[in-house]
């Protein structure tokens, strides 16, 4: 067998040479590229600059750089200046609407979600900023930031929606308090996609439309609170189905195409200890059902328009307060206690 000859130092002088001039080259070559992409940067921001002053007439050809090099360029700018720059043309709408450009702006700009540094009281300045974003851009950042969230107790004026597209990623999500934020519009059939949904309080806003039956799918909720609003009735049936409810609260103005009833089917949520339905324009009766509820403590059904004879069980439950003013019609077939609020006349 031959042996085989060993490099003179020639050959290893010469092996050094071929690759220090390899890395010459390379570095030359990532100077080009660079300042290619420098010139690139400039001339669309220098033509963006054009398109936004309305006093001269500049007519923008980015047909002169190629589409994908724009977008990568673009995907550096703060997502709200780049959602305003779609109504520029109709390619930049096409290329900063799709989700692939959104999915890359949103991944170089906010920040990946930081465990140790969460807190469900501490909304960010992202937050409130997607959370009346462009439909794509409220997706992207729901999947990447706030499906980590298992609550969120924020205290911040949105004057928007609840951004329905949040909810199928608020999967772990079993807090959601979003009282006082001026939040508008219809609660979410999406609502339904909060399976571990323990509490959902959307007091004091500005929400209309009716109830939508799938909140009866959060099954695991224990306090639903959604009085001072502007919803309208009725009680959707479904609520009953939530068997773990423990504080019922709603506020409900008149429909006026179907009334509105207590329904008999509450008293089968025997862990319920709150019951607030006080002016929900309520009409019928007290159904007997609810002398069923054994937990119950507050009882307020004031404010309404309820009729006919109170069950004389309603007596034996461990009410602490028992609210029923503002139903003149109501009629009592047993002695009043001292502590019910009523339109008696002691």
């Amino acid at each position: 067998m031959s042996q085989v000859a060993e490099p003179s130092i020639a050959d290893v002088f010469s092996l050094l040479q071929s690759t220090l001039k390899e890395l010459a080259d390379a570095k030359q070559s990532l100077a080009s590229l660079q300042e290619s992409m420098t010139r690139n940067h400039h001339k669309v921001i220098q033509d963006i600059e054009k398109l936004r002053n309305t006093t001269k007439k500049h007519y923008t050809k980015f047909t002169s750089l190629p589409m994908e090099v724009v977008g990568n360029i673009m995907a550096w700018i703060h997502p709200q200046q780049v959602w305003k720059l779609r109504a520029l043309s109709t390619s930049f709408k096409t290329l900063l609407s799709s989700s692939g450009f959104v999915s890359l702006n949103v991944a170089r700009c906010v920040p990946s979600f930081n465990p140790s540094t969460y807190d469900c009281e501490e909304y960010s300045t992202w937050d409130v900023v997607f959370f009346a974003a462009p439909t794509l851009y409220q997706s992207e950042y729901a999947r990447k930031v706030v499906s980590n969230y298992s609550a969120i107790e924020w205290k911040v004026p949105f004057h928007s929606c609840i951004p329905k597209v949040w909810l199928p990623h608020l999967k772990s999500l079993t807090w959601l308090d979003l009282t006082d934020c001026a939040l508008t519009g219809n609660i979410p059939n999406e609502i339904e996609y909060l399976v571990n949904l323990e509490c959902l309080d959307l007091e004091k806003n500005l929400l209309t439309g009716e109830i939508p039956p799938s909140i009866g799918k959060v099954k695991n909720m224990r306090y639903l609170r959604l009085c001072n609003n502007d919803l309208m009735g009725p009680i959707p049936s479904e609520i009953v189905n939530l068997r773990s409810l423990e504080v019922l609260s709603l506020t409900l103005a008149r429909n006026p195409l179907v009334p509105t009833y207590l329904l008999p089917e509450l008293g089968s949520l025997s862990r319920l200890q709150n019951l607030d339905l006080s002016s929900c324009h309520l009409v019928g009766t007290v159904p007997k059902e609810l002398c069923q509820l054994e937990a119950l403590v507050l009882l307020h059904l004031h404010e309404n328009e309820l009729e006919g004879p109170v069950p004389m069980a309603l007596n034996l439950l461990n009410l602490h307060t028992c609210d029923l003013v503002g139903n003149p019609k109501l009629q009592f077939p047993f002695d009043v206690p001292e502590h019910w609020y009523t339109d008696i006349v002691h």
